[in-house]
């Protein structure tokens, strides 16, 4: 395999794609601040612009300037001046300055532990009565604590830890940075790093319908308002160790902005996402009604059945109504699914309340189960662990013996077929689908009028699919965009396929109804329906096939599964669930 080795300033020059694509879009989505940057970044010469680049991907805004060194940079005296002139960068010299501008834990954070002991390793085993070798042990966020304690009480001085010169970039550059980067891609989960993954060939992209000129975004309202929202967006460890003032603190700015996105369904879908995950930790702390009314606000799952679980404890009757206005309008796959198995558990709740009621006409009586998937059993011998690593492959040795080969192909063949055959049609030139080429998906995949849109693209494929040479341009598909990131495709699954023969062998067994059928499936619910796929496909003697779930030892069915599973027996898909089970002793 061939190294790829990047220029010396690829960073330069992915940033200043960055810079390119904020010149080309209106002036008010930038800050005159912001504007003024820009401008200056674009007039720096190349050296001082790579440095810049350099020091704005750092972690914090202060440097020291003896640990900055790079190859393609030998000499900063200049980058440095430049920067300095132009207003970049304050280079500070003095200790007291530095006092004044920097705070304890910003000073701390650059030096590492062994400059820290070396410096005052002494005096912090007199503090804290501990060894030399037991504060090496310590956690960095215990030392650093120690320190700035004995700082601030004066047991320690700063001017104990040498450093030539330090370097500070102005204040306002990250937000500035920040907004570039929302310019370019319309988030800030990526970053420059999708330029080099890119250019080392471990990330392939489809080759995109762009015009330089697009951008998520139509104001600066709502550029700052996915800012403010990417801020406040909870992790996990925030909220599990969030009580109830920090949760109303998170809500409250959360109100703050919820106007600024009424007008756009994305910015929505997210503000309801966030306020569900607090809903849920209000629920966890034991405050059902702070819960409920948070939930009340979220047109979303899993806000509707978090709500619904919580009215059936203390209003079971209104937890039904829920259920069936969820019934006939549900969110999703996954909020479908949770119906199927809440509302047969409620009645039951229901009936022993008032059973003459619950009989009453339209109170219950829209509810369908979904059909039963059809069930096989295969016995295991009792040494299978250690002749097999997975029941799969088990199953599918002991088939083969019975003259049924088989293929593992759990949620990898329908998905990358489904993909491969819909590519033109997911990366079709739409408006609003595509800002940026690091783009794997359309950006209103998951919208509910994304087939609406593309409707010329989709009478196309429905007629390669009438005429029978889908499957021709799916194989051949497979070929010319191997590689190249898809959010369906399954390029190991996919390649191994065509190398071993079978991938056309797989797509002509199954007939074009089917596969119709299961294309019907994933467009209802796209980002659900890409998984719970059987584990194995059966290539049956007589020509046909069959699909099979397979369940081992102590597993069950997910609901994912049954969902497939009862379609399949809605549209005459042979599928089934295999329980492997050791032999009887």
């Amino acid at each position: 395999m061939n190294t790829i080795t990047l220029p010396p300033f690829y960073y330069r020059d992915n940033f200043q794609q960055l810079l390119d694509r904020a010149g080309l879009l209106p002036a008010e989505l930038q800050t005159e601040r912001e504007r003024q940057l820009t401008s200056m970044a674009l007039l720096l010469s190349p050296q001082a612009l790579a440095l810049l680049v350099r020091l704005l991907t750092r972690k914090g805004n202060l440097f020291r300037s003896e640990r900055l060194a790079w190859a393609e940079l030998p000499d900063l005296i200049e980058p440095v001046a430049e920067l300095v002139s132009a207003g970049w960068v304050r280079v500070i010299t003095a200790r007291a300055e530095l006092n004044d501008l920097v705070g304890v834990d910003e000073w701390l954070a650059l030096y590492n532990r062994d400059e820290l002991l070396q410096a005052w390793g002494d005096q912090l085993v007199g503090i804290t009565g501990v060894s030399r070798s037991k504060l090496k042990s310590w956690r960095r966020e215990q030392l650093d604590e120690i320190c700035k304690q004995a700082l601030t009480a004066g047991q320690l001085q700063r001017c104990d830890l040498q450093t030539a010169l330090w370097w500070q970039l102005v204040s306002d550059c990250s937000q500035w940075l920040e907004t570039l980067l929302l310019l370019y891609f319309g988030n800030l989960q990526q970053s420059l790093t999708e330029f080099v993954l890119r250019d080392l060939g471990l990330a392939r992209y489809e080759d995109l319908p762009l015009d330089a000129s697009l951008c998520p975004f139509h104001s600066r309202t709502q550029l700052d308002a996915h800012r403010a929202l990417f801020h406040l967006s909870p992790d996990d460890d925030w909220l599990k160790a969030a009580d109830a003032d920090a949760l109303q603190l998170r809500w409250n700015a959360l109100q703050d902005i919820r106007e600024r996105v009424v007008d756009d369904e994305w910015l929505q879908r997210r503000w309801m996402r966030m306020v569900t995950r607090l809903a849920r930790q209000a629920e966890r702390l034991a405050l059902p009604e702070l819960a409920l009314d948070w939930y009340q606000s979220c047109e979303c799952h899993p806000a509707r059945e978090r709500r619904i679980r919580l009215l059936a404890i203390r209003d079971p009757w209104q937890a039904l109504a829920e259920c069936r206005a969820a019934w006939f309008n549900s969110y999703s796959e996954d909020e479908w699914q949770f119906l199927q198995g809440f509302v047969p558990r409620l009645g039951k709740q229901l009936g022993k309340l008032d059973r003459q009621r619950l009989q009453t006409s339209g109170v219950i009586d829209w509810y369908q189960a979904a059909a039963l998937p059809a069930e096989q059993f295969l016995n295991l011998p009792t040494d299978w662990k250690q002749r097999w690593p997975r029941v799969e492959q088990a199953v599918l040795d002991l088939l083969a013996e019975q003259g049924r080969p088989g293929i593992y192909v759990e949620n990898a063949l329908i998905v990358s077929v489904f993909g491969l055959l819909y590519w033109p049609l997911l990366f079709a030139a739409v408006e609003g689908a595509f800002f940026h080429p690091f783009q794997y998906r359309p950006d209103d995949l998951y919208e509910p009028d994304f087939l609406t849109r593309r409707q010329l693209w989709l009478q196309e494929i429905e007629a390669d699919l009438d005429s029978g040479v889908w499957i021709d341009r799916v194989q051949q598909r497979a070929i010319d965009k191997m590689g190249i990131q898809n959010p369906f495709v399954y390029w190991e699954f996919v390649a191994a396929g065509l190398e071993q023969g079978w991938f056309e062998t797989v797509l002509k067994r199954i007939p074009l109804e089917h596969w119709r059928a299961m294309f019907e499936f994933i467009w209802q619910d796209p980002k659900a329906h890409r998984s719970g796929l059987p584990d194995l496909l059966i290539l049956e003697p007589d020509g046909g096939y069959q699909l099979l779930e397979v369940k081992g030892p102590g597993d069950q069915l997910q609901a994912n599964q049954k969902s497939w599973l009862a379609w399949f027996a809605s549209q005459n898909i042979p599928a089934a669930v295999l329980y492997a089970r050791p032999e009887p002793v």
